[in-house]
């Protein structure tokens, strides 16, 4: 396998299990609305995937689309850990695992972009760190809507 496999199928390891995550929520909680909104975000990471095996299959390279959200809310920065294992979470404490999980996914990629020469796989890892700035900012712009700015 070469250096340039191997990372793609790492890659595809981190969208899978983000795609299991958001599933995982939507077994804890009983609102629907908040149901589809991580059925949604589980199909993103899916598609995320299937974008990463046609890479690998067919040397397919995704296009980044230069989306840029608004700037950072760095709201994953400075709210607190939730533990994913407690009892009853609540809307908010989901929120805030997913913004980490996603803010997690994003520094990794930017830094795995940063430091790769290879230039197809800098293309790919250009496109995931857009996808992955776009969830996080999801996440925190709702989480800044129905926590921060309603108080």
């Amino acid at each position: 396998m070469t250096k340039f496999e191997e990372i793609i199928r790492y890659a595809i390891g981190l969208e899978k299990d983000s795609a299991d995550f958001y599933e995982s929520l939507t077994k804890r909680t009983n609102k629907p609305e908040v149901k589809q909104v991580f059925l949604e975000m589980r199909d993103e990471e899916l598609k995320h995937l299937k974008k990463l095996e046609d890479v690998l299959e067919n040397h397919n390279l995704p296009e980044g689309k230069k989306y840029y959200p608004d700037p950072d809310l760095q709201i994953a920065d400075y709210v607190v850990d939730v533990d994913e294992n407690k009892e009853n979470l609540s809307y908010q404490d989901i929120l805030i695992i997913a913004m980490k999980r996603e803010k997690s996914t994003l520094d990794l990629y930017t830094v795995l972009y940063d430091e790769i020469k290879d230039p197809d796989l800098k293309k790919v890892f250009g496109f995931l760190v857009e996808e992955e700035a776009k969830h996080k900012h999801f996440f925190e712009a709702k989480f800044d809507d129905d926590y921060l700015t309603s108080n």
